[in-house]
Parts: C-alpha cells; sequence; structure tokens
C-alpha cells in the first residue's frame, strides 16, 4: 500500500508497518514533560522547517515547539514561543536569534515556517515576516518537539511547550524528507506518524499526550502538498465575489490567484466553467522562490474535468515554453515558463467547446504519482501552508 494512499488506514510503503493507525486532527502536550524525539539532525541540505501548532499562553519562559541546540549558537535550531519572561517569540537557525511579538497569537492555530534566512508565522495571514541573513547550522543531535535537544537530553523543565501539533515537515531543498502526521498506533496509543521512514514515534518523556477525538473531523488527508494555491474549484476563494469573469484580450483578475484570458470564467457549483469563442486559458503564477526550488525536480500535474481525472509526471527545468501538459476531458493542463524565473499554472483551450465542462481541481506536487483523489466527491489533497491562507480566504488577492 503506498504511504499516500488511505485516508483512514495508514500504511508504510514497506509492506504494512502503518497499518491499522488511526489518523488524527492533533496531538497535544500538558506541560508534563512528553517530547518526542524526531531522529531528525539538522544538515547542510536542511532548508525548511514547517510546524503547524496551537500554543498555550500559560507556557512558561522559553517554552520551545521544536528545537536542538548545542551551545553557543552551534548546531542550533531552535523555535520559542515565550522568550525569556516575555510574550516574544524567537527564532533562530546557527547564528543570531530574532525576536517578534507573539501575544495575539496563543490559542490560535499558527504555522511557523523556518528557513535559512527567514521566520514567519502565520495564522491566516502573516503576522511575523522576519528576515535576516545567516548560513545556518548543522547540528550533531536530532530535533525535538514538544521542547528542545540540549545535546542529546531534553529539557523537561522551563523549555517543555504545552501545545497542540497539527504536523511537522522537514524539507531539504523543494525535497520533503520529513512528514509527521498526529496518529493513534494499532493499541491506540497517540504519538507521530513519520511517512518517509514509516516510523511511528512516542512520547518520551513523563507525562502522556492527550489527542482529539477519532473522527472528530479535521483530520489530515494522507496525501502530498498541493503547490498550486487556490486549487479547490468546487469551494475556491473569490474574494472578488462575482459569479463570473471576462476578458477580451487581456489578462483580467478573476478567483484569488488567477487570471483569466480571452473567456468567460464562471464560478458554478461544485466547480468553474470556461467558455468563449476560441482558444482562451486561465493562469496562476508560481512564486519565483517556488519556481527556482522546484528546478530538477519530478513533479506530477493532474487535473480534474467532470468525473475523470488525468495526470503527467515530468521534470522541471529553465526551458522557456511548455514543461508539462495533460488533456482532461478536452482541456488542457499545463505547467508554462515564461522565462527564467517566471513559471505560471495553466487551464485552457478552445473555449468553445468547453461551457459544460466542470473544473474541479488542479494539483502539483513532488513526486512520480498523482494523489488527487475523490472520496463522496470531495477532495484528499493537503496544502502548503501558504495555499491554506487562501484557503481560509484570508489573504491578499494577489493584485
Amino acid at each position: 500500500m503506498s504511504i499516500w494512499g488511505n485516508p483512514i488506514m495508514m500504511g508504510g510503503s514497506g509492506g504494512g508497518g502503518g497499518e491499522g493507525m488511526t489518523p488524527l486532527q492533533y496531538i497535544a502536550s500538558t506541560g508534563a514533560g512528553e517530547y518526542i524525539d524526531t531522529g531528525y539532525a539538522v544538515n547542510a541540505d536542511t532548508d525548511l522547517i514547517i510546524a503547524t501548532v496551537e500554543i498555550d499562553s500559560t507556557n512558561p519562559n522559553w517554552a520551545s515547539p521544536y528545537g536542538v541546540m548545542e551551545g553557543g549558537g552551534v548546531g542550533e535550531c531552535i523555535f520559542y514561543a515565550k522568550n525569556n519572561g516575555s510574550n516574544n517569540c524567537f527564532f533562530c537557525w546557527g547564528g543570531p536569534s530574532y525576536t517578534s511579538d507573539f501575544s495575539d497569537y496563543y490559542g490560535k492555530t499558527v504555522t511557523i515556517r523556518a528557513t535559512r534566512n527567514i521566520g514567519q508565522v502565520y495564522s491566516g495571514k502573516s503576522v511575523i515576516n522576519l528576515s535576516f541573513n545567516q548560513s545556518g547550522s548543522i547540528s550533531t543531535y536530532p530535533l525535538y518537539l514538544f521542547t528542545t535537544d540540549n545535546f542529546g537530553s531534553a529539557i523537561t523543565d522551563t523549555h517543555i511547550c504545552k501545545m497542540k501539533l497539527y504536523g511537522f515537515d522537514i524539507y531539504e531543498g523543494a525535497v520533503q524528507k520529513r512528514m509527521f502526521r498526529p496518529a493513534l498506533d494499532a493499541a491506540g496509543t497517540p504519538g507521530l506518524y513519520e511517512f518517509f521512514t514509516d516510523t511511528f514515534f512516542y512520547n518520551q518523556g513523563p507525562g502522556a499526550f492527550t489527542y482529539s477525538p477519532p473522527g472528530s473531523g479535521g483530520e489530515i488527508p494522507l496525501c502530498r502538498y498541493n503547490l498550486a494555491v487556490n486549487w479547490d474549484f468546487a469551494d475556491p476563494s473569490n474574494s472578488r465575489g462575482n459569479s463570473s469573469y471576462t476578458s477580451s484580450g487581456s489578462l483580467v483578475w478573476a478567483l484569488d490567484g488567477w487570471q483569466i484570458m480571452n473567456g468567460t470564467m464562471t464560478v458554478a457549483q461544485g466547480g468553474i466553467k470556461l467558455s468563449g469563442s476560441g482558444f482562451g486559458y486561465m493562469t496562476e503564477w508560481m512564486t519565483n522562490d517556488m519556481s527556482s526550488r522546484l528546478v530538477g525536480q519530478e513533479l506530477t500535474l493532474t487535473g480534474w474535468v467532470d468525473d475523470t481525472i488525468n495526470s503527467v509526471t515530468f521534470t522541471l527545468d529553465n526551458t522557456t515554453g511548455v514543461q508539462a501538459s495533460v488533456t482532461v476531458d478536452g482541456l488542457d493542463f499545463y505547467i508554462y515558463r515564461n522565462d527564467g524565473t517566471t513559471v505560471t499554472f495553466n487551464i485552457g483551450g478552445n473555449l468553445s467547446e468547453s461551457s459544460n465542462k466542470l473544473i474541479k481541481a488542479i494539483k502539483l506536487e513532488i513526486g512520480d504519482t498523482s494523489t488527487l483523489r475523490s472520496q463522496s466527491g470531495r477532495l484528499l489533497a493537503t496544502t502548503t501552508p501558504l495555499t491554506e491562507l487562501i484557503r481560509t480566504r484570508q489573504t491578499v488577492r494577489y493584485n
């Protein structure tokens, strides 16, 4: 069974190490000293760490959702939810530390995103955005969750962090290396299942994790991230509020993140429709940071029209023109490179023949298989934290 497949029973790629597990929305530490050793040491290629959490306001000083430190900034990669008696959060990755007021975001679900040159916190929108310029560090000891790893030992007093953990992800370049998700093992014990190593991680400290009731809703589907923004056309972000958008010879902004060229985009029940008298298309820009990180990576593009889902696998390069294309029920879904830095998602074709076709979704993901699937007519495709900003309708429209 593929590790990206069944949304209910988690299965590992090695023949079923994850079978029988139940996905959860979150696990939570009580402050008694619970923590998880991820087994992952930050290396020279690590450059993106993402944690989705809800942090308790009553945490002690130096409460750490995740971290590792080896003294003097050497091997240090850490985030503090409280910094030395204040309500400031604290980013550090192998060099100077950076702080910002965090008091408005305790008790809210936030996404903490750290690269080697920027620390960000999202809560529907970017609320903290700290730029810095440093090379980062390489650690001997692994990252811990819910506390800090200090020379291989957990700090289970001041650094313990009371919080709910919804997910934890680690990237090396554009390649995801770790994907931790809350789950119950076959015996009903809560912890984190890691997809790439097919390993279940348990509490290593005192106390016991609490967790969301199984089946209560909000469990993270077991699919790879969708690199497109505003991709679920059955429930799109449409902050302009129009039921249709029309272009005659120039790009016109439509759904959030998307523009229409030479045709009409109509927001319909369960999806969108494109119509016109000839060739037309809709387009969404990929960020330059994303397009540069994905060069050389194997990607899969998937389109969903009416009851048809088709996909194509390709490797993104720097060549100008169509990078990949797949036809779904007469409509072309394609990735186009306009120049050395600009890449777009596109859906189009002869719009005189597409007016009755319901476009439901587009997905671009790392890997050689499509994980865009339907269940009772809905999608099982997770999004990046940046994508989630649009999905919650709390972001800028791009224009």
